[in-house]
């Protein structure tokens, strides 16, 4: 099924960015270091080389992050809509979880943070009438997150689940 939570603007421009940095600004200085002659940085041109080809592989798993941070989870069920709000609502009197202000009517947002100095995430809701549709987006800068990003997607899903 195709998702229609969409990737929040600050998440595209970070990206964005970043992918820039890691291929764009990468590969100049690639042609710089190889192609320009540079007689100082003899011994160094090595290393130099190694690690923008990390700045690269970096790149190329930004656009896997991408990809996968783009991905919804759904939950299928046939109870009213407004059940299935207050099921959502209710995620947040459990740990970890905050309430956080809907600008949008039909997308409901929810807080995650369960360390103090901890990642922040935001949990994107979309409720319809056969379904549950829910994202996460980290509240910060940065594409490594160790899985946390799908353990609060597991996590919610099976919160969700026994509320059904």
């Amino acid at each position: 099924m195709e998702s229609s939570i969409k990737t929040p603007l600050f998440e595209k421009f970070y990206y964005g960015i970043l992918l820039f940095a890691c291929f764009g600004l990468t590969s100049y200085f690639l042609y710089q270091l190889n192609f320009v002659n540079n007689s100082d940085l003899d011994g160094r041109k090595e290393r130099l080389n190694i690690v923008c080809f990390i700045f690269i592989l970096l790149g190329f798993y930004s656009l896997f992050k991408i990809y996968e941070n783009g991905k919804s989870k759904f939950i299928f069920s046939k109870i009213d809509v407004e059940r299935k709000k207050q099921i959502v609502e209710s995620l947040v009197n459990e740990d970890f979880f905050k309430s956080i202000s809907n600008n949008e009517n039909e997308i409901i947002k929810i807080g995650y943070q369960k360390y103090m100095l901890g990642l922040d995430y935001e949990i994107h809701f979309r409720i319809d009438n056969d379904h549950f549709e829910f994202n996460t987006f980290c509240n910060r800068l940065g594409i490594l997150d160790f899985g946390s990003r799908k353990r609060i997607l597991n996590k919610v899903e099976r919160r969700i689940n026994l509320k059904l």
